[in-house]
């Protein structure tokens, strides 16, 4: 049975249809569409009908024909933790992982909490544990998804978030860009309006996941500073793409690449600290290589930047190897919807 997989994001919302097969994903058919200004802050919508209308007029332009839906948003504003719980019914442990989360890291009583499964442990008098990931989030922002989906006259059937969409894709051990990455630590930058997703992933296991909030947003604000003539119109988004090229002898202005190479440097200052934190962790402390996803990663050689402020290589994602796609000129906007062909896989 295919889905429909709606990604909202701050400026656009990136859709997928497709099925799950053994690991493997299969895209029927993707679409994009812009946001106002406004619409979503901080992962809420506070556009509804805005939202509505385009997703819908994007769903009608582009024949989607699935019905059930799942929706991936940021959620950097979740309460996120991992912890170890002891084995039991599922009854029970759910009920010891909801008490945990509102009793030690002060979840409320009204959110929706789920949890993921990660391993088994053993704890000192030897009993079986089991550890955990939960997640605790707003009763409110989970029914104004749900509202929106059945606004579309679509049927809700999960909410899922980043980290855990492209988790799951990695999960499956896919060769990036070809390369198998089996025993070796790599890095997965997705660059978003927002900010930055980091994820440190050593043998296909994500050992860190960090919303950095340095993004095409603060390019924004650059670019703006600039050119006077680019004021929004309607809201609408820029196309960075456009407006920002770091290829030697382009031509974007001087100062604004200045500009914007400093905001690229306090991002890449963030993301140093979480390879630094976190390879000290793993059994191989090196990233051996690095890719970059996201609507930023469409900007002329940005990935130069990343590259060399992050003293690595540094690569556009150009594929996965257990996702296809029907249509193959779709496959080279993977980087675009990377985090709506995760979310189709349900655990």
């Amino acid at each position: 049975m295919s889905f429909l997989s709606i990604d909202i994001g701050t400026n656009s919302a990136a859709v997928v249809q497709g099925t799950v097969s053994g690991g493997t994903v299969s895209i029927e058919s993707v679409g994009r569409t812009p946001l106002k200004a406004g619409t979503i802050i901080d992962s809420s919508i506070r556009n509804q009908t805005e939202l509505v209308s385009s997703v819908t007029n994007l769903i009608q332009r582009k024949s989607f024909k699935a019905k059930k839906a799942i929706v991936t948003i940021n959620a950097a504003n979740a309460l996120i933790r991992e912890f170890s719980v002891p084995d039991g019914k599922p009854r029970q442990v759910e009920a010891i992982v909801r008490s945990e989360m509102i009793n030690t890291y002060s979840a409320l009583a009204s959110d929706v909490i789920e949890f993921k499964r990660l391993g088994n442990e053993t704890s000192e008098s030897g009993g079986k544990l089991i550890r955990v990931r939960a997640m605790a989030l707003s009763s409110d922002m989970v029914d104004s998804y749900r509202n929106f989906l059945l606004t579309c006259k679509l049927r809700p059937h999960a909410l899922d978030f980043y980290a855990n969409s492209v988790e799951k894709l990695i999960a499956a051990r896919p060769a990036f860009n070809g390369q198998d990455l089996s025993g070796r630590s790599f890095l997965l930058l997705d660059f978003a309006y927002a900010g930055v997703m980091a994820y440190i992933v050593y043998d296909y296991v994500v050992y860190a996941a960090r919303f950095i909030p340095i993004g095409l947003a603060d390019l924004e604000t650059v670019i703006m500073s600039y050119r006077y003539d680019l004021q929004n119109k309607d809201g609408a988004p820029l196309d960075f793409s456009q407006l920002l090229n770091f290829n030697t002898g382009s031509t974007t202005g001087a100062s604004i690449l200045r500009s914007a190479g400093d905001v690229l440097t306090q991002c890449c200052n963030e993301i140093q600290k979480l390879i630094i934190y976190s390879t000290s962790r793993l059994p191989q402390n090196v990233i051996s290589a690095a890719f970059l996803t996201g609507e930023g990663s469409e900007i002329p050689a940005v990935d130069s930047v990343f590259s060399r402020e992050l003293n690595t290589s540094v690569q556009p994602l150009a594929g996965f190897s257990n996702v296809r796609f029907s249509n193959k000129d779709d496959e080279k906007d993977i980087r675009k919807y990377l985090n709506s062909i995760g979310a189709l896989i349900r655990l």
